[in-house]
């Protein structure tokens, strides 16, 4: 008997980390509402509403698992002063565009 292997960031069918852009089979129409979220937070670069989605522990873990395969990200964006001048900062030069492209793709 063999076991099926399974994650919450990576795709073994396809060899890859879970994102938006590459696996979106595993985002729900729900998780599509939550990325559009997060897109519009990432451009305004407003850092208490983006730290505020972190009350709701299933968005902000399905962000950082399928959404953009990166799962550190649920440890270090809980640190305020990373999110700002890290995650934020960056944000909008190398995931905005793979996000946009996701959304264009779904329709969204």
């Amino acid at each position: 008997m063999s076991r099926k292997k399974t994650s919450p960031f990576y795709c073994y069918k396809k060899m890859c980390r879970k994102t938006a852009w590459d696996t979106p089979e595993y985002m729900t129409e729900q998780d599509w509402g939550t990325l559009h979220k997060f897109r519009d937070i990432i451009i305004s670069k407003n850092l208490e509403s983006f730290m505020a989605l972190q009350d709701d522990q299933i968005e902000w873990s399905s962000f950082f698992h399928h959404m953009i395969g990166w799962p550190e990200g649920l440890v270090y964006c809980q640190d305020w002063d990373y999110a700002r001048r890290t995650f934020l900062a960056n944000a909008g030069n190398h995931l905005l565009p793979k996000i946009d492209k996701a959304l264009a793709a779904k329709g969204a």
